[in-house]
This record gives C-alpha cells, sequence and structure tokens, in this order.
C-alpha cells in the first residue's frame, strides 16, 4: 500500500500517471489506500463521488464485496485520525526547536480557578 496516495503525490503527464513519495507505504488495509485521495476533502459534496469513482475502477481490476464497500467510512474516520495524530508527533518534534512557536505560560484572557 502506498499509504499516501493523494493529489500531491501524483505526477501527472497526459494520460501518465506517476506515483511519487513512497516513505509511508507498507502493509496494511487495501481500504485504507481508498481512503486517502479524499483527505481534507472528505467534508466536501464531491467526497461521495469520488469515493464512488475510485470504488468503480478497483472493481474493474478486482471485486469488492459490499461489505467491505461499506467499511468506506470507517478507513475516512482512520486516515483522519492518523493524519491528526502525525500533526502532534510533528508539533511535538518541532516544540524543541528553536523555530516553534512559544507556548504561554498561562493563557491570557482565562479565568483562574478560585
Amino acid at each position: 500500500m502506498h499509504c499516501d496516495l493523494r493529489l500531491a503525490n501524483l505526477l501527472i503527464d497526459g494520460k501518465t500517471v506517476k506515483v511519487i513519495d513512497f516513505d509511508d507505504c507498507g502493509f496494511g488495509w487495501f481500504m485504507y489506500d481508498a481512503a486517502t485521495p479524499i483527505s481534507f476533502y472528505e467534508h466536501e459534496p464531491q467526497a461521495t463521488d469520488l469515493i464512488q469513482s475510485w470504488t468503480t475502477g478497483y472493481r474493474r481490476v478486482l471485486d469488492l464485496p459490499r461489505r467491505t464497500r461499506t467499511k468506506m467510512p470507517t478507513f475516512v474516520m482512520l486516515r483522519r485520525l492518523l493524519l491528526v495524530a502525525g500533526s502532534a508527533r510533528t508539533l511535538k518534534r518541532t516544540s524543541q526547536s528553536r523555530w516553534a512557536f512559544p507556548t504561554p505560560r498561562e493563557p491570557s484572557g482565562c479565568a483562574r480557578p478560585i
């Protein structure tokens, strides 16, 4: 699995499409690769059409049972959770850097507990 198959990782030249950025690839659920292309678009109205197009293309090569297709929302949520976790991990790493934004010791404008 590629695990990050989205537009930013595709090189398109006419009818030729090449996939780049294999640093996240590995073993896992193949339906996860179906969820990654709609990352950051899952709330948009066209998300359903994008998922349907992926399903149609996949089924040209291999069968995709209905019970598997119905799991798509689960994998979209999994993708979102992993993106959030990855962001938190990156933030933690960069917080040690001098380029990280300073964290205030006490948020301004917040009420103090009594």
